[in-house]
């Protein structure tokens, strides 16, 4: 008899953001320095915070006047605490972000354009252990920097990236071995080129890009156990991306153990759409947003693996009762001092 797959659920929650000031110390006099945070922390992965985030990579440009140009460089590509100085009268725009703390992009694969304040990433493929934050700025004048000593331009960090959580749980008892293994999101977006400007980022999902989807492999091929009292999940940063309710997750599930199994293993392949209704903050459905992190949630049972081709009834039990102790006074009694 088939039964349905699982119960898949989605939480999708709009994180808060950090309200911190980190400063990062550079040479003092008219050296340009910088203050930051970062801006809808995220829960998971190896995420970047205001807390940790200690070295970054700057663009920088400047120009005259009303900066109708801006052929002056000061950074680029370079490091936050590389040494430079403010050019009196002059305006600037920077772009920074940091690959995961400290991390850096090739210069072929990111640049800055000063005269829109726009970050291209160009073919940016997701790691796990490098949350990806930006920030750009308006028009920063010199002046108002030498003249106020010490004063640093703030930058304020945001995630480019979105994470999807796979947790699988069961109310299945520990005298059976459950295991989930082989987990991916299959033809998701997983490289393509990214855009950010101080209205935020904007990923062409719809240029050239790469569809290998993304594979968790923390439940590798042998599986993780999952029970009653034992649940597993992974999260990774994924690339932004509109059109889940076509994407899918697929997942083995293998179970051995007592009735009714027995000694034999049974193992079936299953899949699940990722589609999901906006949470408060998003703003679309099927859709999945940077700096947000999305939890599904696969309930996976015995009798979605076992089979029953005889449709037979299943055995169940109620528990209509428990008998209670008999207390008895048994009387008092006599205590007599031991001599050894």
């Amino acid at each position: 008899m088939k039964r349905s797959l699982f119960m898949l659920g989605v939480a999708v929650a709009a994180l808060s953001g950090c309200s911190q000031s980190e400063i990062l110390e550079v040479a003092e006099g008219r050296a340009i320095g910088f203050s930051s945070f970062v801006n809808n922390n995220t829960r998971a992965v190896d995420e970047v915070t205001t807390g940790n985030l200690s070295e970054y990579y700057v663009f920088g440009n400047y120009g005259s006047g009303g900066a109708s140009d801006w052929t002056g460089q000061a950074f680029n590509n370079e490091l936050n605490t590389t040494l430079y100085y403010w050019q009196p009268s002059m305006t600037y725009r920077f772009g920074a972000y940091a690959d995961g703390n400290g991390g850096k992009i090739a210069s072929s694969a990111v640049s800055f354009d000063a005269e829109n304040s726009k970050l291209t990433f160009t073919n940016y493929n997701p790691d796990d252990t490098k949350d990806l934050v930006a920030a750009v700025t308006g028009d920063e004048t010199a002046d108002t920097y030498i003249a106020s000593s010490g004063t640093k331009v703030p930058l304020n960090f945001k995630h480019l990236l979105s994470q999807v959580k796979l947790t699988f749980t069961s109310t299945a008892a520990a005298t059976y071995k459950l295991t989930i293994s082989d987990v991916r999101i299959a033809e998701a977006v997983s490289t393509c080129t990214g855009e950010y400007t101080t209205t935020g980022v904007t990923w062409d999902t719809d240029g050239t890009t790469t569809k290998s989807g993304y594979v968790y492999g923390f439940f590798g091929t042998e599986g993780k156990e999952i029970s009653s009292e034992v649940s597993q999940y992974q999260s990774k940063l994924v690339i932004p991306q509109s059109g889940t309710e076509l994407l899918y997750v697929y997942f083995t599930a293998t179970i051995k153990g007592e009735k009714p199994s027995g000694s034999k293993i049974s193992t079936k392949n299953f899949r699940a759409a990722l589609g999901h209704t906006a949470a408060d903050g998003d703003s679309d459905n099927n859709k999945w947003q940077p700096s947000y992190c999305y939890n599904y949630i696969a309930n996976v049972e015995i009798k979605d693996i076992v089979d029953n081709p005889d449709n037979l009834v299943e055995i169940n039990f109620e528990v209509t009762g428990v008998e209670e102790w008999k207390p008895v006074e048994a009387g008092t009694v006599t205590k007599n001092e031991v001599n050894e």
